[in-house]
């Protein structure tokens, strides 16, 4: 449902949700192909971190652009 701004906070919400799921199940794999951030230089974490958060947002909205966008005029504007 849009509101009056154009947003559908039901695909926003959607969207959110699907991100935190990809980026949960995609921790593993980032693990076995060494698709992590060591610690080094400026980077403040203490563990090598999983840098797979840019994938699941392009997944997650990518999925839910085709999902809703036919039927949302904001994905168009």
């Amino acid at each position: 449902m849009l509101d009056s701004m154009g947003i559908d906070f039901g695909a926003t919400l959607a969207a959110f949700a699907l991100t935190a799921a990809l980026l949960w199940l995609l921790q593993p794999l980032a693990r076995r192909l060494n698709l992590l951030d060591h610690p080094a230089g400026r980077k403040d974490h203490a563990v090598p971190t999983p840098v797979t958060g840019g994938i699941a947002i392009f997944l997650a909205v990518t999925v839910l652009f085709f999902w809703t966008g036919a039927r949302s005029p904001a994905a168009y504007s």
